[in-house]
């Protein structure tokens, strides 16, 4: 069918559009980082309705992805990690050498102000935005928008029994009865990991599992592992697994510092784990605060609010939430996107 599909292009077909989609991302194997995971689910939603071609943005300049990405002829060019002049520049030259039409989503915008005449020059047909900020700037430079949350699989990352979150604690070798903290992420000094130190006691636990995509702070881990927090290093397929054995989710990275919408708090809510966040706007846009899901804009209030959250133990409700962004949810809104770009 892949064959056919290449040879017809976009065709109506029992009531179906069938595209040829080019997503530009990172690719590789291990998928310890937000934006891998957005292309890596993306190409396996979109490849059951479409022909998708994944070019590794971290080969751009190679002469044999570039023949490829021609023979491929694709209708939708889809940049993932931006936006940033650089990915408006590389969008912009892929769309030109395909005579295609481009998409960029904009999970963590990285755009100066100087750049708006340049910008403007070099703009894709849509950008795909999750918050009210990033619609309003890139309106600003004359580009279309349209909103779409990041989605989350709601299949791998589910709630469990009391019983199972214990033999999970066993099997990695954390203290059972131990009131589990759990954060996932990056080990680095701007992700304010320290504010964990004031959250360590005899009745806490924390768990951090830290990817090693980016920068390894060894400074931040030897400050952590001082005061006694469990630090799990790398990458980990069965990650749903540790979301599953703790308690109570925290998100302490400030603004500027992660894409607008963070998958892993997206993933604890799936486990409909109660969850402590910085207040982003990716996240305001999409969900309400309450029923397990709490909002801090400082240190000082995330720890008042995560010992409320251990002495009134609320109903918690974050899996309901979170459903409607299953990442087939996602794709099907985006599918729609495309074929109303291609319009334009």
């Amino acid at each position: 069918m892949g064959k056919y599909r290449e040879k017809i292009g976009k065709h109506l077909f029992g009531g179906v559009i069938f595209l040829r989609i080019c997503l530009v991302g990172d690719f590789s194997e291990n998928r310890d980082e937000g934006l891998k995971n957005i292309a890596h689910y993306l190409a396996g939603e979109l490849s059951k309705y479409h022909d998708v071609m994944r070019f590794n943005v971290n080969r751009f300049f190679s002469p044999k992805s570039l023949i490829s990405l021609k023979k491929f002829k694709p209708q939708i060019i889809h940049y993932i990690p931006g936006p940033t002049i650089k990915s408006f520049l590389i969008t912009k030259t892929l769309g030109k050498y395909c005579e295609a039409k481009t998409v960029m989503s904009a999970p963590q915008p990285r755009i100066s102000t100087i750049f708006n005449r340049l910008i403007y020059l070099i703009r894709p047909n849509l950008i795909l935005v999750q918050s009210k900020k990033s619609e309003s700037m890139f309106k600003s430079f004359g580009i279309q928008t349209d909103f779409l949350p990041n989605g989350v699989d709601i299949q791998k990352f589910i709630p469990v029994s009391q019983d199972t979150k214990i033999k999970l604690r066993y099997k990695y070798r954390i203290e059972p009865d131990k009131f589990t903290i759990l954060h996932v992420g990056h080990l680095m000094a701007r992700r304010n990991l320290e504010v964990f130190k004031n959250m360590k006691n005899q009745d806490n636990q924390i768990l951090i599992v830290a990817s090693e995509y980016l920068r390894f702070d060894n400074r931040i881990y030897k400050k952590l592992k001082d005061i006694g927090c469990i630090i799990f290093g790398g990458y980990y397929d069965s990650i749903e697994e540790i979301y599953a054995l703790a308690d109570c989710y925290i998100f302490p990275v400030k603004r500027g510092y992660t894409i607008l919408t963070p998958l892993s708090v997206m993933e604890a809510m799936a486990c409909n784990l109660p969850v402590i966040t910085t207040k982003f706007e990716g996240l305001t846009a999409f969900f309400d605060e309450g029923k397990g899901l709490i909002f801090v804009e400082n240190e000082g209030d995330l720890l008042i609010k995560l010992e409320e959250l251990k002495v009134d133990s609320p109903e918690i409700r974050n899996r309901e939430k979170v459903l409607p962004y299953s990442w087939d949810n996602i794709t099907m809104k985006l599918i729609k996107i495309y074929e109303e770009v291609l319009n334009y």
